[in-house]
């Protein structure tokens, strides 16, 4: 049983580490426990493989306690993304069937679905575009099953915003409805490469013709982008967040968004200076998006946002990437709390960020008690300042 070389090194290098990352790992920090510190999940992976301990579902458990936030690498004098090598380690937990019921869960769904939900997503993208969706778009907007199973509204604003930028459906923009509906991105963090493999390239062949893809989701970016590319499966597109593409064209969207709308969408928040941006993990640190959304917020509020403690790449993670949320959702809720907690110590007035599931997270944590604190989707606040349709 044994790493691909790149994650054995990292992880061997993790753990003989002093912990230089521990104050910046979510999980570590919520569950206050040192055997979940990218540390010793490196020492458990190095016993795993060495055949001092079996790979057993405690052990299993150890690889999964990680939202791949890749928080250590700004942290780390060897720049080691600690979640890479629990990404290997949790493939050979899935080789050796070790990996948690809910994971497997959540591949079986796929599977069966081409997504982790049980709904036809791609008939409620239908309903809510209507007719007019080209067969075949240069540019595609790629909505990811979170977006359309949890809050299509945001499906709703990214076409709006992308019609006043000029490239709206149904004149130049298709919107994905192929099948497998979803990115394959759970797959690939959760363990299972072979098919995840299989599960992108069905997904490269029902974009075929597409030269570029916008996606609502950062996940979804990553996965259609860097990772397919990784796994020997890159689509014949470009592939960006859709906040990417309209952060190029905040200059010209600023005159037509109301500020006074978009900070409406975050009642009770009373001015923009109270709105501070949540810089998420994928689109942040795996991507390197920071200044887009930046762009995007200020010219939908008319001034630029606030800026947390934790920014840019140290970025607070909201507890939702690389599965996490899925085999740990009490876990996941902890991170965000403690997210929440420090916008209130800021005296942040409203949170606004680029990913919805961060944004899902927050505003979960954000009503479970305390002061008012709304949550808002980017791409959604901005939208909000467009001129009502009639």
């Amino acid at each position: 049983m044994r790493l691909p070389a790149a994650a054995r090194r990292d992880v061997e290098l993790c753990s003989y580490c002093p912990k230089l990352c521990r104050d910046v790992c979510p999980v570590a920090c919520a569950e206050h426990n040192e055997r979940l510190t990218p540390a010793e999940k490196g020492a458990t992976a190095m016993a795993v493989t060495a055949g001092r301990i079996p790979l057993d579902a405690e052990a299993a458990s150890t690889f999964y306690a990680c939202t791949g936030c890749a928080a250590s690498a700004p942290a780390c004098k060897h720049r080691i993304d600690a979640s890479a090598g629990m990404e290997a380690a949790r493939a050979l937990a899935v080789a050796s069937g070790a990996e948690p019921p809910r994971a497997r869960a959540v591949a079986d769904r796929i599977r069966a679905h081409g997504a982790p939900y049980r709904r036809d997503l791609a008939a409620i993208v239908r309903e809510r575009i209507g007719e007019g969706n080209p067969a075949r778009a240069a540019t595609v907007l790629f909505a990811g099953c979170d977006v359309v199973a949890r809050t299509p509204e945001v499906l709703d604003a990214g076409l709006a915003l992308a019609a006043a930028c000029g490239t709206g459906h149904p004149d130049a923009l298709g919107v994905y409805v192929g099948s497998p509906f979803c990115c394959g991105y759970p797959l690939a963090v959760l363990g299972y490469h072979d098919l995840f493999v299989d599960h992108i390239r069905r997904v490269g062949n029902a974009l075929s013709g597409a030269e570029r893809v916008l996606t609502l989701s950062p996940a979804c970016a990553e996965a259609l982008g860097p990772r397919a590319a990784h796994a020997g499966a890159p689509l014949g597109a470009r592939v960006a967040p859709l906040v990417s593409f309209l952060g190029a064209h905040a200059d010209g969207l600023a005159g037509t968004l109301d500020p006074e709308r978009a900070l409406a969408a975050l009642a009770p928040a009373e001015s923009a200076a109270g709105v501070f941006y949540h810089d998420a993990c994928t689109l942040g640190r795996r991507l390197g998006v920071y200044e887009a959304p930046r762009k995007l917020l200020g010219a939908a509020l008319g001034a630029p946002p606030a800026e947390l403690i934790r920014n840019r790449d140290a970025g607070g993670c909201a507890g939702g990437g690389s599965g996490y949320e899925a085999v740990s959702p009490d876990g996941a809720a902890r991170i965000a709390a403690q997210r929440i907690d420090e916008a209130r110590t800021q005296g942040a007035g409203a949170i606004v960020t680029g990913c919805p599931t961060a944004r899902r997270l927050l505003a979960d944590a954000a009503a479970t008690g305390g002061p008012p604190l709304p949550v808002g989707d980017l791409i959604a606040v901005a939208a909000a300042g467009l001129e009502p349709q009639a």
